[in-house]
């Protein structure tokens, strides 16, 4: 399992009780990637159990799975557009009357010619 497909802890879901000591134990529910959801699924009983330790007494006894993508939804941040190369291309637009728009052009050209 690659380190992408790793599941994604949503929540701890408890089951309210009438009497607050005799609570049972919560579902833990994680987040998976589709490929992934099958072999999670088959090591249930041992993510239970490392749960369990690390919080030191018996929390959770039952896990969900939810399948979702794990990917980062952050945007790349934009590149930068220079700035002298736009406006020597703006410069040759000399049939356009509107400042704004040669100017967008110019902008437009230096980002498409960078790539």
């Amino acid at each position: 399992m690659n380190k992408r497909s790793y599941p994604k802890p949503i929540r701890m879901q408890w089951v309210r009780s009438r009497d607050p000591d005799e609570a049972p134990p919560a579902t833990l529910i994680l987040r998976v990637d589709g490929p992934a959801a099958l072999e999670i699924a088959h090591m249930h009983g041992v993510i239970l159990e490392r749960v369990n330790r690390y919080l030191g007494w018996q929390a959770v006894d039952k896990v969900a799975l939810r399948q979702a993508p794990l990917t980062d939804r952050r945007r790349p941040p934009r590149p930068k557009i220079d700035e002298q190369a736009a406006a020597a291309i703006a410069a040759q637009m000399t049939g356009i009357a509107d400042d704004r728009l040669r100017t967008a052009l110019g902008r437009l050209g230096a980002a498409i010619k960078r790539t």
